[in-house]
């Protein structure tokens, strides 16, 4: 069976009538849903946009969650007074909502602390790259040795752990490079522009950060 039709005047009143008489904010398809067979979720939808715009009622949209408008009668009507018991209600609904939003908020920051945390624990604490690096210069210089004193028998030291050596290499290089910037990023954030260059050392000391000798710098600079 097909929706009478019913004229925008008469709409119209229909819909601030029932605002004013409920004295609660509703969505287009509410409206139309409480009013009955009468009239469209369309049809509401546009009266109520005029009606907003002329000033008949009160109109507000949301973004959490989803983007939605609901409407309202005008508070300062004399016909729009509300209750204490439908303020209260109000209220409580409005602290409820509020506390639901700041604990989704948290979880949603633990989540991805958590994620990252987790990630970092699998790699090595920064205070221990330097020594992986180290072994591997150290190892680098020991098969360079091995091969030097075994030119003449191809099948002592393989391309493939040369191969091995040097991704190895060149992985815990990389990684050591990624977190000794991230520390100094944090570490000039703590200093401030003033602070002088002994301030810094002190501070790496203090930190437990140390100064990478001469050979393992030129490795890492020719890496």
């Amino acid at each position: 069976m097909a929706r009478s039709k019913m004229g925008d005047d008469e709409l119209e009143n229909k819909v601030v009538e029932y605002l004013r008489k409920r004295n609660r904010p509703y969505s287009a398809t509410d409206i139309a849903a409480n009013l009955g067979q009468n009239v469209s979720k369309l049809a509401t939808q546009k009266v109520l946009n005029v009606c907003a715009e002329r000033g008949l009622i009160t109109s507000k949209t949301y973004e959490f969650p989803g983007k939605q408008s609901v409407f309202v009668a005008n508070q300062n009507d004399d016909n729009d007074d509300i209750s204490p018991e439908e303020k209260e209600a109000l209220i409580v609904d409005n602290d409820t909502l509020s506390k639901e939003c700041k604990s989704l908020n948290e979880q949603i920051g633990h989540f991805d602390n958590a994620l990252e945390i987790n990630a970092m624990k699998k790699l090595p604490a920064f205070n221990e790259l330097p020594a992986l690096i180290e072994q591997q210069q150290k190892r680098i210089i020991e098969l360079d040795l091995y091969i030097n004193e075994s030119k003449d028998l191809n099948n002592m030291v393989s391309s493939e752990e040369l191969a091995k050596v040097d991704s190895e290499f060149i992985k815990w290089k990389t990684l050591y490079r990624k977190r000794l910037r991230k520390y100094k990023d944090v570490r000039d954030a703590l200093c401030g522009d003033e602070a002088t260059k002994e301030d810094i050392m002190n501070l790496d000391q203090e930190l437990g950060l140390e100064e990478l000798d001469d050979d393992l710098k030129d490795m890492l600079k020719f890496m």
